[in-house]
C-alpha cells in the first residue's frame, strides 16, 4: 500500500505522510480519519482490504508486546522524524522537554537532586543532569510512544523536525545550539573517562566541586 512503508527490523508499518507507525487495531480508524479521500482508503471495503494485505507481514502491536528500540548508536529509523531531546545521565530515559526531565529526576533519581544536608537543587539546575541528544519514537501516543536516542550525525540533523510555530531562522539557530551542546557533552564524557583512569585515591574534580555526597 503506497500510504505506508514497512520496516522489517522493528515489524512496523510507518505512514509515509503522517511519519509515525500505526498498529493493526488502529489502522482502520487512521485511514478513515487521516486518509479518507485516498483512492485506497475511501470505503470500508478498501480499508479492510488494506488491513488484510498489511497483516501478511509480521506486525507489532505495542499493546500486546513491548517495542524493541534501536541502540543509541544507531542511525535514524527511516520514515520517522528526528527531534532534539534530553537524555538522563543516570539511565536510558529520553524525553523532549526540560520539565519532563525534571519530573523524571525527582521521581526516579531523587538522590541526584539533593545538595548538602537535605537540600535540593534549584529546579533550573536539574537541567544540567540531562544530555542534549537526537531522538525518535515509533508511535505518537499510548504504548510504544517512548522516545529513544539515536546517533548524533549529519543524517539526524537533516531529518530534524522543525517545531510548529518556530521560524526558520530560530530553527537553524536551535540546530547549531544542539550541535554545540552535543559536542560539549562528548568533551565532558571524554574528560570524565580520562579522570577515571587517574590515581584511584585521587578526589574526583566533580565531587570536589559539588561537595557530593557530603
Amino acid at each position: 500500500m503506497d500510504l505506508f512503508s514497512y520496516n522489517p527490523t522493528y515489524r512496523i508499518w510507518i505512514c509515509t505522510s503522517c511519519q509515525y507507525a500505526v498498529c493493526p487495531r488502529r489502522l482502520e480508524g487512521h485511514l478513515r480519519r487521516q486518509h479518507g479521500k485516498h483512492p485506497t482508503a475511501a470505503t470500508p471495503v478498501l480499508r479492510q482490504a488494506a488491513l488484510t494485505a498489511m497483516l501478511q507481514r509480521p506486525w507489532l502491536d505495542p499493546a500486546q508486546e513491548p517495542c524493541v528500540f534501536p541502540p543509541s548508536s544507531s542511525a535514524p529509523v527511516p520514515g520517522l522524524p528526528v527531534f532534539p531531546g534530553l537524555g538522563c545521565i543516570h539511565c536510558p530515559y529520553v524525553c523532549r522537554a526540560r520539565e519532563t526531565l525534571r519530573n523524571h529526576l525527582l521521581r526516579v533519581h531523587p538522590e541526584t537532586t539533593r545538595v548538602g544536608r537535605g537540600g535540593r537543587r534549584p529546579p533550573n539546575d536539574l537541567e544540567s543532569l540531562g544530555r542534549p541528544i537526537y531522538c525518535q519514537r515509533f508511535f505518537p501516543s499510548a504504548a510504544g510512544s517512548t522516545f529513544f536516542e539515536i546517533q548524533s550525525s549529519a543524517q539526524a540533523k537533516r531529518l530534524l523536525q522543525k517545531p510548529a510555530g518556530m521560524s526558520r531562522v530560530a530553527f537553524i539557530q536551535a540546530q547549531a545550539n544542539l550541535d554545540l551542546d552535543c559536542d560539549l557533552a562528548a568533551d565532558r564524557a571524554d574528560d570524565q573517562q580520562i579522570s577515571a583512569q587517574g590515581d584511584p585515591t585521587e578526589i574526583s574534580p566533580w565531587l570536589e566541586l559539588t561537595q557530593w555526597p557530603k
